[in-house]
């Protein structure tokens, strides 16, 4: 192994030369407010085609995938996080607002392996959720 990367919502925080490649960094959390969080989904247009002809028949209208910000309950070890509201961003950030006004941040991590010769190898996409104290409306 030549180096690992460590990324953070699409954006490289910490680069490890020396094994055993673990680091350390704090995340700063962005506190999005609940206005940014309680917009409907967004509904866009789709054409239908014909699968034979490929002729477009018309168009429909579709709820944007990532647009549907109510997240299902999951188990946590903390009572406080139930069904709530999350907008997710691009870079696979998102922010959440359970049903009971507790906030949370998702983040993404990555991890990029690279050895000597130039190759490379990634972990799929982890998602964490972080709450700071202090942070609730």
């Amino acid at each position: 192994i030549d180096r690992v990367e460590f990324w953070i919502n699409d954006e490289l925080v910490k680069s490890s030369l020396v094994a055993p490649f673990n680091e350390r960094w704090e995340i700063e959390m962005r506190g999005v407010p609940w206005e940014q969080l309680n917009n409907p989904p967004v509904k866009g247009v789709k054409q239908v085609t014909d699968e034979d002809t490929g002729q477009i028949l018309g168009e429909v209208q579709v709820v944007l995938e990532e647009t549907v910000d109510w997240l299902p309950d999951f188990d946590s070890d903390d009572a406080r996080i139930k069904r709530g509201r999350m907008r997710r961003f691009d870079s696979g950030f998102g922010a959440i607002y359970t049903a009971d006004g507790f906030y949370l941040e998702r983040v993404a991590l990555r991890i990029k392996v690279y050895d000597r010769a130039g190759n490379k190898t990634e972990t799929e996409t982890q998602y964490f959720y972080v709450h700071h104290a202090g942070s609730d409306p």
